[in-house]
């Protein structure tokens, strides 16, 4: 499970638009809905196919432009079920 918000922190940023989606072995997999400042946290929840090799963790520009665009993925993390 992964918790996606944005934050403008110290930025004078006023109107990113950001999309952040998860592919695994390079098809997608999850895709938050267009998120901006004043949008709720949004939670991941993927199953990881047994046997994937690689995960991807993208932010990416909605379709506006990208001006102000600039994200990342704090504190990503993967639980394990046994």
């Amino acid at each position: 499970e992964q918790l996606v918000t944005i934050s403008n922190g110290s930025n004078l940023a006023k109107y990113p638009s950001i999309v952040f989606k998860i592919f695994i072995d390079g098809r997608e997999a999850a895709a938050s809905p267009v998120m901006r400042i004043q949008s709720p946290a949004w939670r991941f929840d993927v199953e990881i196919p047994q046997g994937a090799r690689a995960i991807s963790l993208i932010a990416m520009d909605a379709g506006d432009g990208s001006r102000e665009d600039f994200a990342d993925w704090v504190e990503a993390g993967f639980v394990l079920k046994k």
